[in-house]
């Protein structure tokens, strides 16, 4: 699935992270991770980089998951 400029798939993001996808998952079930239901054709969830910077930055203090 092709995500639209500025967001990213929970694929990407998980590759991103280098975690699974079920932890992505768990990341917007549990701890807050903003995610925007695709509909149509190509159904999904749909992260936008920002929200992801910024919550990365909330949980781990730096954009990349690591502590600054």
């Amino acid at each position: 699935m092709m995500a639209p400029e500025g967001f990213l798939t929970v694929e990407q993001v998980a590759e991103k992270l280098g975690v699974s996808k079920q932890t992505v998952y768990r990341y917007i079930r549990l701890d807050g991770l903003c995610a925007h239901l695709r509909r149509g054709h190509e159904r999904g969830r749909l992260i936008s980089s920002a929200e992801l910077e910024s919550w990365l930055k909330s949980q781990y203090g730096g954009a990349d998951g690591t502590q600054d």
